[in-house]
């Protein structure tokens, strides 16, 4: 499962501001849809998704409130977690 905040859009200091990390994009939240669009690149040649992308609304780098989101919290439920 890969979970990330719609709202971690911070480019702070642990952030990776090299040029390879430009190269992956200007933040968190981007580089995320910038990597599940090359996944899916694969996904639709070989098989089919066995990866949950789950984005919760308004949330940006913090763990407690990703994780306490009722949003993660039903996602766990429906997966019999």
């Amino acid at each position: 499962m890969f979970v990330l905040g719609t709202a971690d859009t911070d480019r702070n200091w642990s952030l990776d501001k090299s040029c390879e990390g430009e190269a992956q994009g200007e933040n968190r939240y981007q580089r995320w849809l910038l990597y599940k669009h090359h996944l899916g690149n694969f996904e639709k040649i070989s098989f089919e998704s066995p990866h949950i992308w789950l984005e919760i609304p308004e949330v940006g780098h913090d763990a407690t409130e990703i994780f306490t989101h009722p949003r993660f919290v039903t996602e766990l439920k429906t997966l019999d977690f």
